[in-house]
């Protein structure tokens, strides 16, 4: 099964975001956010409310059983994250949108309207697409903050968005 490896990131996120959330031992933390963090955690939070959207219609539209399994991983990953994102939103002294963006609401649209033969191809480019703007997003914040539970936290979910993209190409290209 493809999706083998889940387990063993989902793993390794949760010991990264435990850290960010100050389990760990010495955790230094600024205890605000600045202006740039506030905003990409903004960003980052709409960005996932989109992407389990997403997520969910790919388990309730997706014509095969590895496009669902792919899709309800996406899902308890982003379950996992919010809850770990607002943990840190809250630790930040930061409030943080729980929704997505109208353009978001209008790209969900377009997407439910995929004719069912089309439909896979469409989920899986807009996959790719998400977790490749969320990894060149997370790079940056990663060079930029310097909130240690900010960058514990980016440090975590990289890996898990460089997984979920190397999974959506895979299966883009009929390799499971």
């Amino acid at each position: 099964m493809i999706f083998s490896h889940t387990n063993v990131v989902r793993a390794g996120l949760a010991a990264v975001l435990a850290a960010a959330t100050g389990a760990a031992a010495g955790a230094q933390s600024a205890g605000t956010a600045t202006a740039a963090d506030s905003a990409y955690l903004t960003s980052t939070s709409r960005g996932s409310a989109y992407e389990r959207a997403v997520s969910e219609i790919g388990m309730q539209r997706g014509t095969t059983s590895t496009i669902r399994q792919y899709a309800q991983a996406l899902v308890l990953d982003h379950a996992s994250f919010n809850v770990n994102l607002m943990t840190l939103a809250n630790k930040v002294s930061l409030v943080l949108p729980v929704s997505m963006s109208q353009d978001d609401e209008k790209r969900v649209a377009s997407l439910l309207a995929k004719p069912a033969a089309s439909f896979d191809t469409a989920f899986l480019t807009e996959e790719a697409s998400i977790n490749a703007k969320d990894v060149s997003d997370e790079q940056k914040e990663l060079g930029s903050t310097q909130n240690v539970d900010v960058k514990n936290f980016v440090s975590g979910i990289l890996e898990g968005d460089r997984f979920h993209l190397m999974l959506a190409q895979q299966l883009m290209h009929g390799q499971t």
